[in-house]
């Protein structure tokens, strides 16, 4: 399943009438793939040709949205490492990566709307809407601020969560709420690491700029000295362990998501 998601980006970039101007722009587009994994993961092991191909295309929407604002995200922070290369604005122009943002935003719901589906065009608007929202509310409304932790944690959930949930909705038919929740706590989660990673982590083994927090005044549960009475850790490993038990009445499923949580979030280098 991570092969046809893979080949249908393959495909699709192959199309692309940009990808001639943008240089290695296939390694942006396949990095960790953590949310196309995690979907696979949990997905359902007898699944006709019609759920595989919904599915198939809810990720590859997903990891050309999460593309795209990464690009957005590398000109705001000023960030000019990603995946141990250059960042796209660095390698060409902010005019450039932000341009090219936006069409993989568009590209990403032109996609999605091949499964004809028009329900799910409509959640990943949602979807979408809610990271840009958070974006934008840390940016224009909070920056330079010490917010309360249920707002540092709420920004947390509503920048990564959402496109950790929308893949997984798609996974098991009967348990599409419990799942979109499980993708919501697991993206909060990561999130969280991903801060810590910003405070406390190494460039060079990281691959990526960091310290750009701290550094423009972005307050978020890492920081340090911040007055928040549990450290930034102590919510990684709360959000973790509700997700994992909410997959209790699925038990092999909630196996598969304690070794993700084991391999890809708690093992994150910091």
């Amino acid at each position: 399943m991570l092969a046809r998601v893979k080949q249908t980006l393959s495909d699709w970039l192959g199309q692309l009438p940009l990808r001639k101007n943008i240089d290695d722009f296939n390694g942006f587009l396949f990095g960790k793939m953590l949310r196309t994994r995690l979907a696979v993961l949990l997905m359902d092991e007898c699944a006709d040709e019609g759920f595989l191909n919904r599915l198939t295309l809810a990720c590859a929407a997903t990891e050309i949205a999460h593309t795209a604002s990464l690009f957005h995200d590398d000109v705001i922070d000023g960030a000019s490492l990603r995946r141990g290369r250059p960042t796209l604005w660095k390698a060409t122009t902010p005019n450039a990566s932000i341009l090219t943002g936006d069409f993989l935003l568009c590209e990403s719901l032109r996609l999605l709307a091949g499964t004809g589906n028009t329900a799910d065009v409509n959640t990943f608007v949602l979807k979408v809407r809610e990271v840009c929202f958070a974006e934008a509310e840390q940016e224009l409304l909070l920056r330079g601020k010490n917010m309360p932790a249920e707002k540092a944690l709420q920004i947390a959930r509503s920048k990564t969560g959402p496109l950790f949930a929308f893949p997984l909705m798609f996974c098991v038919s009967e348990a599409t709420e419990v799942l979109e929740e499980v993708g919501y706590l697991i993206g909060t989660a990561y999130q969280l690491k991903d801060d810590i990673l910003d405070v406390t982590g190494n460039e060079q083994t990281a691959g990526k700029t960091l310290g750009t927090d701290m550094l423009r005044s972005k307050y978020t549960l890492a920081v340090p000295d911040a007055p928040y009475p549990d450290g930034a850790q102590d919510y990684v490993e709360q959000q973790c362990s509700r997700a994992v038990e909410l997959l209790s009445p699925w038990p092999i499923k909630q196996q598969k998501l304690q070794a993700f949580v084991d391999e890809k979030i708690a093992q994150q280098a910091v």
